[in-house]
């Protein structure tokens, strides 16, 4: 496997990790696993950043918002650029309520730099933005799910 299929294979780990219908026992370890120690989560609004998230922080964010909601969310246009140890990619995502992505409820841009550590490529950080959203009132604007 190349190292564009592992970064692809480690960000659709990650979309995987948080989507999933009402009560589903989402594996909130391996997503942690996929993250190097120390790495942030940023959502950033055109208003201004929404401050930088620990990775257990934005999971205890994040699982408290999924508890009683279907939420699928899936990443693609991966843009990967590598070089040496270090890589970041550009890609794009959308969150839906519906495994088949009928409706789209968000969208948006986010940028992911990699580090190459012994087990691998992990993800050093994350910044995250919605293109749109469906209402302030449905959660979704409060966490990248």
């Amino acid at each position: 496997m190349q190292d564009h299929d592992r970064i692809t294979a480690k960000i659709d780990a990650f979309y995987e990790a948080i989507s999933g219908p009402p009560g589903y026992e989402h594996d909130w370890h391996l997503l942690a696993t996929l993250f190097v120690s120390g790495a942030s989560i940023l959502s950033h609004r055109r208003e201004g950043s929404q401050g930088a998230l620990s990775v257990s922080a934005y999971v205890n964010r994040l699982a408290s918002s999924l508890v009683d909601r279907d939420f699928y969310e899936r990443g693609f246009d991966y843009r990967i650029e590598i070089q040496g140890d270090i890589a970041q990619v550009r890609g794009r995502y959308e969150a839906s309520s519906q495994p088949e992505f009928l409706e789209i409820l968000k969208s948006g841009t986010n940028l992911i730099h990699f580090a190459r550590e012994k087990g691998g490529w992990k993800i050093a950080g994350m910044v995250y933005q919605d293109d749109r959203l469906r209402s302030s009132s449905d959660g979704l604007g409060d966490a990248k799910c």
